[in-house]
């Protein structure tokens, strides 16, 4: 029987991929033989009982027996309480609401995928990490929307009612010097090529370029010794986000639209701007010959880093206090640099992206300016 190796020898073009399409081509074929040899033994049940049915009274309709579909997924009082206290003693460290949702889940065999059908609560949809906000009716008859509080108005609740403020971190202890372990690092080109090795759980992720010396200084960037140039592999970080889904998150960055991607706006402000003095990347006002170009560039240049975490805001706030990431603007202090670049994106919005075709659908995710 041939194997893996036989049908895709490894060294020619696209092998990885194709290994990983067999593997999984594979598991599905078993999945199939398992389901077609539980359905002939269904079906042999039914044949069964139906000729029990009518040794009893040969005049009852079978086909007008409707199905009796119970729901495997109710369960006993408790049960899932006993399942949540489990999740919570094995984590390793505090859990967003999401991950608590999905594990649970995953122990009582229910498919992920069934709260995404419409017709389910939003609040499906906020506990899965998909919504940000859940829309509600409020007494005046107005559509508004919800979210938890933060810790910081949760504190600020439990300060106005006299009560004592629970002290010190709620997430994993991390510093300065510490922040940058457990990153797993992937090369652009192989995300791409590959999008399922990145989980898409929340998390924390960094961008690292292989060439910045010529863009630094066109941002007029001047390292401080307090927020250090963070050096991997001979590659500098630029570029610091958060998300509650890694891979669909850096799918936008990496193949997505510079309207919705804040880094993929900033490159393409920067590569206007010659900042790398190259034409690999031609700025048009072409939409697809434009992000195609950015596209193709950042399979070249950029390693991608990152790392599931829980409270990933806090995650990324304490990276952009204790890192240059020059390439963010959002929640940084006002310097030359970003004060720079934040006129080049605009210029960018007005001279190009304001000429393109709009999108037929729009990423969600506002960019922020």
């Amino acid at each position: 029987m041939p194997t893996n190796q036989d049908l895709a020898p490894l060294g020619t073009a696209n092998s990885l991929a194709l290994h990983a399409l067999i593997r999984k081509y594979a598991e599905i074929a078993a999945q199939a033989d398992q389901v077609r040899s539980a359905l002939q033994r269904l079906t042999s049940d039914l044949t069964h009982i139906e000729g029990a049915i009518r040794l009893f009274d040969s005049s009852v309709d079978i086909s007008a027996i409707r199905p009796n579909r119970s729901s495997s997924k109710r369960s006993q009082k408790g049960g899932v309480t006993s399942i949540l206290l489990d999740v919570l003693r094995e984590a390793e460290e505090p859990l967003p609401p999401r991950t608590i949702t999905t594990r649970i889940m995953r122990q009582r065999g229910i498919c992920a995928e069934d709260m995404s059908r419409p017709g389910r609560s939003e609040l499906a949809g906020y506990f899965q990490g998909r919504k940000r906000l859940c829309s509600y009716v409020t007494k005046e008859g107005e559509v508004a929307g919800w979210r938890p509080p933060t810790r910081e108005e949760r504190d600020n609740a439990r300060l106005a009612n006299g009560k004592q403020v629970r002290s010190g971190p709620l997430r994993s202890s991390r510093n300065n010097k510490n922040w940058h372990d457990g990153f797993t690092f992937i090369d652009a080109a192989t995300f791409i090529e590959m999008p399922a090795t990145v989980p898409d759980q929340p998390g924390v992720y960094v961008v690292l370029l292989k060439d910045t010396e010529r863009m630094l200084g066109q941002l007029g960037f001047i390292e401080s010794p307090g927020r250090p140039l963070w050096t991997h592999g001979g590659c500098q970080h630029v570029y610091t986000g958060e998300t509650y889904g890694l891979r669909t998150r850096l799918t936008e960055h990496m193949t997505g639209s510079s309207e919705g991607a804040s880094l993929r706006q900033s490159l393409l402000a920067l590569h206007q701007a010659k900042a790398w003095g190259s034409a690999d990347v031609v700025v048009t006002d072409d939409r697809g010959r434009t992000e195609d170009s950015l596209s193709e560039w950042l399979k070249r240049e950029i390693v991608i880093g990152y790392k599931q975490s829980a409270y990933v805001r806090d995650y990324e706030a304490d990276i952009l206090s204790w890192s240059a990431s020059p390439l963010n603007i959002a929640r940084r202090v006002v310097t030359p640099s970003t004060t720079t670049l934040k006129t080049l994106r605009e210029r960018l919005r007005n001279e190009v992206i304001a000429r393109w075709e709009p999108l037929q659908t729009r990423s969600l995710k506002r960019v922020r300016h």
